[in-house]
């Protein structure tokens, strides 16, 4: 919970640029893959609109707090996996 204040803060108090969007979404899921299986269409649609800053917030890594866990054959912590699939 601290995280999302601090991120929040950071986005309302200008440490993250937002002068060149006129509108910003902020969706809110429990792990970085609900975002696609739950609002998916209402997130794209935001993406495609050049005005807008899109923001997600993820509560969990979805690691159940293994932290350095690796799913064979992975060579990265699978949270680390997941966070790498939400940024591209």
């Amino acid at each position: 919970m601290r995280s999302i204040l601090i991120t929040l803060s950071m986005v309302m108090n200008g440490f993250v640029s937002v002068a060149q969007f006129t509108k910003c979404s902020f969706y809110f899921s429990a792990h970085p893959d609900d975002w696609q299986l739950f609002i998916g269409t209402n997130a794209y649609n935001d993406m495609q609109e050049s005005n807008t800053k899109v923001v997600f917030i993820y509560v969990t890594a979805g690691d159940a707090g293994l932290l350095t866990g690796k799913v064979p054959p992975a060579t990265v912590p699978y949270y680390v996996a997941r966070e790498r699939g939400a940024k591209y």
